[in-house]
Order: C-alpha cells, then sequence, then structure tokens
C-alpha cells in the first residue's frame, strides 16, 4: 500500500506491536472514551444499531469531559456510534466541544445514509435507511461530496481556527476503510493493477486517509502546533477479509476473539518522546490511552479503571505494566463467549464470533488477494448457510488455548494438554466476570425508523 506519511510517522515514531482493542468497534469506542473494559460499560454485545434505544452509560465520566477540566478545547470528527437515540447520549453532552461526523457504525461515503442491520438484511436499500451527517446538531447538507473529504476539511479549519495558547484534543475518527467500499477515482487506479475490486478499493481507501493524515499534520506544522503535539494512531479492530481487509498471519477477522479480531495496528509520534525509531513489544490495550492521555496532559488518572498510564512504556520503552487483556466477556446467547490473555497464554471459551449470525465461520487464516489473483473466497457474509440452513454455534464448552509466544498464529490448541493451565485461566475469567454489567441487548426500537423522520436518523426516541 502507498502509505508514506503513515510510514514516516510510524518509523520515526513507536510502532505499538502488542496493541489489542475488542474485536468490533462499538466496544472499542466505549472502552477508549471510558477508560474501562467493554464488558464493564454494557457495550459488550456485538455492535450498536440504528434502532438500538441505548448508549454507553451517563454515569461514565468521558475522555474528553475529564480533558476539558485541564483546559482543553475538545473537537470529534467522525464516527461516534456510543448512542445517538436521546440528546444526553450525542458527544455535545459527553464533552466535546464540537462535532462534525456521524451517529451510527457507519456512513455511504457520498449519499451520507446508512441502514440498521434489519434493513441490511431484508436486501431492501431503501429499509430502515436514513441520512447521518451532522455539524454539531445541525443536518450537514451535502450530498454528493465524499464524506473524508468533508471530514479532512474540518479537521484543517479547526487547527486553523484554533488558539494555540490552548491545548486542543482531536479525536479524529476516521470512517476509512470501513465495509463500504467507496473511493475517489484517483485513489483506486493507484492500484489498478490489482484485479480484485475490493482489495483495489480498499488499497484506495487506505491511501485517501493516509493524505488526510499528511493533510492534517502539515496544518499543525503551519500553525506551530506540531512540536507539541503527540499524534496517536490506532485501529478499533481487526480487518475483515469480506472486505477488501487481511490479517494474515494472524488468524480470524474482525468480529472474532481470535488476534486477527483484536491486535491491530497502532503508533505514536510527538517530540515529547524519549526513544523514538522503535518497535514497541509492550502489551497494551485500547483502554490505556485514557489514562496515559490524562496523566500527560497534567491529570490524575482514576486508579479504579482498567487502563493503565503507559507513558514510560511509550516514551522510553521502559517494561509494560499490564500482564493481563481481556478480549472480551459476552454471556449473551447464542454469542456467549470470552477470551482473556495472561502473560503468554490465552484462553478461548465458548462462541468466538461476536456477531453469530450475522457473519460466522470466521476463523481461519486470510491472505489477501494479490495483484495477480482475482478471488478470495471468504466465508458468507449471511445470517443463514449457503443453501438457507441455519448456522449453529459453536457449543459453549468449547475452548481454545494457545501460547502466543511459541504460536502467535494460533495453530495449535493446547487446551487438552494443558488441562491446569485452562483451569487457571477460566477462575481468572470468572472473576473478571463477576465485575461485569450485564450487556445491553434490547429488541430493536421501531420509533427510530427514519421513515417516520423525512428519511433521516433523529435522536430523542428513547
Amino acid at each position: 500500500m502507498l502509505t508514506p506519511n503513515m510510514d514516516r510517522l510510524a518509523t520515526e515514531g513507536v510502532i505499538f506491536n502488542q496493541s489489542y482493542a475488542h474485536p468490533t468497534c462499538t466496544p472499542t469506542r466505549a472502552s477508549f472514551m471510558s477508560g474501562y473494559y467493554a464488558f464493564k460499560t454494557g457495550m459488550q454485545h456485538g455492535v450498536l444499531q440504528q434502532l438500538s434505544p441505548y448508549g454507553l452509560p451517563l454515569n461514565f465520566t468521558l475522555l474528553p469531559q475529564t480533558l476539558k477540566t485541564l483546559g482543553y478545547s475538545t473537537h470529534l470528527v467522525g464516527k461516534w456510534n456510543l448512542g445517538m437515540c436521546k440528546e444526553e447520549y450525542l458527544p455535545l453532552n459527553r464533552g466535546f466541544d464540537s462535532f462534525y461526523g456521524f451517529w451510527h457504525n457507519y456512513i455511504g461515503y457520498y449519499n451520507h445514509k446508512n441502514q440498521d442491520i434489519q434493513g441490511l438484511l431484508s436486501n431492501d436499500p431503501d429499509k430502515l435507511t436514513g441520512y447521518d451527517l451532522w455539524d454539531n446538531t445541525g443536518m450537514v447538507l451535502d450530498n454528493d461530496t465524499h464524506a473524508s473529504h468533508l471530514f479532512n476539511n474540518r479537521a484543517v479549519e479547526l487547527i486553523e481556527k484554533h488558539n494555540a495558547d490552548t491545548p486542543m484534543f482531536m479525536y479524529y475518527s476516521s470512517a476509512l476503510p470501513h465495509f463500504h467500499l467507496e473511493v475517489p477515482e484517483k485513489y483506486e487506479k493507484l492500484y489498478s493493477n490489482h484485479k480484485n475490486r475490493d482489495r483495489r478499493v480498499y488499497n484506495g481507501m487506505v491511501s485517501m486517509m493516509d493524505d488526510i493524515i499528511g493533510n492534517i499534520t502539515n496544518k499543525l506544522k503551519e500553525k506551530g502546533m506540531w512540536e507539541n503535539t503527540l499524534f496517536v494512531f490506532m485501529s478499533d479492530d481487526g480487518g475483515s477479509p469480506l472486505h477488501g481487509g487481511s490479517n494474515y498471519p494472524l488468524r480470524g477477522s474482525k468480529s472474532t476473539l481470535f488476534e486477527g479480531g483484536s491486535r491491530v495496528v497502532g503508533f505514536a509520534y510527538g517530540d515529547m518522546l524519549n526513544k523514538k525509531g522503535y518497535t514497541n513489544n509492550g502489551l497494551m490495550h485500547i483502554s490505556d490511552w485514557y489514562p496515559t492521555l490524562v496523566s500527560l496532559a497534567g491529570g490524575q488518572p482514576d486508579p479504579d479503571m482498567d487502563g493503565v498510564d503507559m507513558w514510560n512504556m511509550i516514551s522510553q520503552d521502559a517494561p509494560s505494566p499490564r500482564t493481563e487483556i481481556i478480549y472480551n466477556i459476552d454471556d449473551v446467547m447464542p454469542v456467549k463467549g470470552a477470551a482473556i490473555r495472561v502473560g503468554d497464554w490465552k484462553l478461548i471459551e465458548g462462541n468466538h464470533q461476536m456477531l453469530y449470525p450475522i457473519i460466522y465461520n470466521q476463523d481461519s487464516w486470510y491472505k489477501p488477494p494479490t495483484k495477480e489473483n482475482q478471488t478470495v473466497v471468504p466465508p458468507p457474509f449471511r445470517p443463514f448457510g449457503p443453501k438457507g440452513q441455519v448456522m449453529l454455534p459453536p457449543k459453549p464448552d468449547v475452548l481454545y488455548l494457545f501460547n502466543l509466544k511459541d504460536d502467535p498464529t494460533e495453530r495449535r490448541n493446547l487446551a487438552l494438554k494443558e488441562a491446569g493451565k485452562v483451569q487457571e485461566l477460566l477462575h481468572r475469567l470468572d472473576n473478571h466476570r463477576s465485575e461485569m454489567m450485564p450487556a445491553f441487548h434490547p429488541p430493536p426500537n421501531m420509533a427510530a425508523d427514519p421513515a417516520r423522520t423525512n428519511g433521516v436518523w433523529r435522536t430523542g426516541w428513547c
């Protein structure tokens, strides 16, 4: 892929080689914003859908709220996906001074619409489909500009107008890349020698994201803010082989409890790093960014958070204070499953597929299509099997045990050979499960149907 801006920032900064998110976007964003594992916020079940009458609970003080108390201006550009059914859940009421983006889990890049999963499964493109692009609380009246161009323009504008004497936190929540594969033609043409259309567009989306990162960093330099900026890049889950992505040689895809679902790319760059130009192999979780950024901003992180201040590890290559990662704990059937890593050992219990039956059977190793190969054969993307039969989930007592130091690609299940280690990790999972907030999973609320509100997703219905 052609990513000169990201390549330069990563190689001249610090690359995170053992950085983990949750396997899907909503849990990861809940963890990043709250500093807690998603299973302690009730947001661990699947993806927050358009008809879902809940959001990240209001009793959590989110990262931008804490940074505001430390004198920061706070801005969100791009994806939210932490609740919109009532105004209290919206970004402006969760600590952001400004919001320019979309409320839900994805966006059509040109029509700025999205569709609830019930509509997607109906194969009716108009069912439960609504417009979703906002400037604070007002609609953005644009229906043909690629959304990423709009997000780029707003980010650059915010930097240009910012008073450099005041610290700024910008959460640029890029919509690139995602399963709605759309990109301006000039970016797709960069990969015209690829026969596989999905991979061609996916690569183009990544290159477009790289250009936007270059625009943002150049504006920070023009404004005289770059030397005092910490730039952090991270993904909210693994790639999807169904839509041009690949996590190879890691096993699985986004939405699975295998490494391909949660071990994500990440790097940081900033002049305040004491050590630069290296790869950090310390264990790190998405929740760690909350206390790390608060501490760097001069605040005192909450010691009860799951997140851990990682600044010494990041800036000095000190040992990670972490020895444990919880991938997820979800007790809602039929996706009841959990996974934990302690040291080099990892245990998966139950259903490894968080989005069953919408997506299932993504437990293999998926190479990306090459320039010559036109097709890749991913698992199905539908709620039923290829002949209409219901695909049964894994049995709830299925266990996987891996030693990630010796077997980072999870090819050798040691659960039968290492019964003692299995019991040890199951006991540790049970300890965490005792602190779990039951997952939100109410039925869809048709009061949100945009057909009732002139084809626009609206708040104020829950």
